[in-house]
C-alpha cells in the first residue's frame, strides 16, 4: 500500500479477506499490546484502515509506542501501516509523488528509506525466502543485524534497514530533497533487478517505491493474526515455516 488520500475506501486487506476480529477483540488487543516502532519513529507517517474500510492518515509525530496505542485502542482499526521512508516532518508529507504535479518541496523533506521485500502468498515458499536471505547476505556483505523479518498475515516482510547506510549517498550530499528521494528510488531498482537475476522471487513494485508503506509489528491483520518479527537465525535453520501468533491466543495481562 502507499500513500494515498484519506477520502479514499482501502480494500479489506491484500487478498480481500472477511474481517475476522471483532472491534471489541480489537481494542481489548491494544489495550495490552502496544505496537513496536521502527527506527526513527517521528520521522515516519503512519495510517489506520479504519472499520469503515477508510485510509487514515495520522497528523502528529509519533515519538512512543504509547502514543500510537492509544489511538488503535480507542479507533479499533483493521490495519496499521508506517512509511518505510524517513521525512523531516512526516506528518505534513502529501500524496503526490515527486514525479507529479502538485509536489511540495516543503511537505517532503525525504531523508532515508529502508529497502522492504514483501513476499506475499506467490512468493512465500520458505526456500524462495531463505534463498533470497542468503543472496542479500553473501553478495552486500550484509549480517542477520541489518535485515529484519516479519511474519504477516499472508506472508513475509523482509527489511534492509540499513539500506541508506550501505547503499546510497548520504542525505547531506544531496540537498535537494526530490533529488535525494530520485536516487534512493534507482539504487532500488537496480538491486531489485539484481535479485531477480539471482532467482529472488517477490513483489517487486513495492520494493522500488519510496512511498511505500508497510505494517507495523505487533499489530493486527483482519485475519485475526499479529505481524510478528522472526529470528532470521532460527527461520534459516528450520525446515519449516514458524506458526502463526493470532489474537486468540493472545491473553490479558494481569492488573494488579
Amino acid at each position: 500500500m502507499n500513500l494515498k488520500q484519506t477520502t479514499k475506501k482501502h480494500h479489506l486487506g491484500e487478498h480481500n479477506e472477511k474481517l475476522k476480529v471483532t472491534p471489541t477483540q480489537i481494542q481489548e488487543y491494544y489495550k495490552h499490546n502496544p505496537p513496536q516502532l521502527p527506527s526513527n519513529p517521528h520521522r515516519r507517517q503512519y495510517k489506520i484502515i479504519t472499520q469503515k474500510g477508510q485510509a487514515q492518515k495520522i497528523h502528529r509525530q509519533i515519538h512512543k509506542p504509547q502514543e500510537l496505542q492509544k489511538i488503535l485502542t480507542q479507533q479499533a482499526p483493521v490495519a496499521a501501516y508506517y512509511t518505510q521512508s524517513q521525512f523531516i516532518a512526516p506528518e505534513q508529507v502529501n500524496s503526490k509523488k515527486n514525479d507529479r504535479p502538485g509536489y511540495s518541496y516543503a511537505d517532503n523533506l525525504f531523508l532515508r528509506s529502508e529497502y522492504i521485500l514483501d513476499f506475499d502468498k506467490q512468493h512465500a515458499e520458505l526456500q524462495n525466502i531463505k534463498h533470497t536471505i542468503k543472496t542479500l547476505k553473501t553478495q552486500l556483505a550484509l549480517t542477520n543485524k541489518d535485515l529484519e523479518l516479519r511474519q504477516t498475515g499472508n506472508g513475509y516482510h523482509l527489511l534492509f534497514t540499513t539500506f541508506t547506510e550501505k547503499m546510497c549517498k548520504p542525505p547531506h550530499q544531496i540537498p535537494n530533497p526530490r533529488n535525494r528521494e530520485n536516487h534512493h528510488k534507482q539504487i532500488k531498482q537496480n538491486l531489485t533487478k539484481h535479485l531477480n537475476k539471482q532467482g529472488c522471487r517477490f513483489d517487486e513494485p513495492i520494493s522500488i517505491d519510496t512511498r511505500r508503506i508497510i505494517r507495523i509489528p505487533n499489530t493486527l491483520h483482519q485475519n485475526g493474526t499479529i505481524i510478528t518479527k522472526i529470528s532470521i537465525k532460527q527461520f534459516m535453520n528450520s525446515n519449516s515455516h514458524p506458526p502463526r501468533k493470532t489474537v486468540n491466543q493472545q491473553r490479558p495481562r494481569q492488573v494488579e
